[in-house]
């Protein structure tokens, strides 16, 4: 259990230094681009919905 815990603390340390110097927009970006790359490496085909409704809740609630 304590390698696997480490192992997960080396990732996301690596995700941190990776990140921290990003704007939120390039930060937006690298994760659309990362997730359409797992995307098509799995071949998952998702329906997009409209996603103004989501982003507009999430503002107003000051989640970013």
């Amino acid at each position: 259990m304590d390698k696997t815990l480490k192992e997960i603390h080396d990732i996301r340390e690596k995700i941190y230094e990776e990140e921290k110097g990003l704007t939120y927009e390039e930060l937006l970006k690298k994760h659309h681009e990362e997730t359409e790359r797992i995307l098509k490496e799995w071949n998952i085909h998702l329906r997009v919905i409209d996603k103004e409704p989501v982003n507009s809740v999430l503002l107003k609630k000051n989640c970013f």
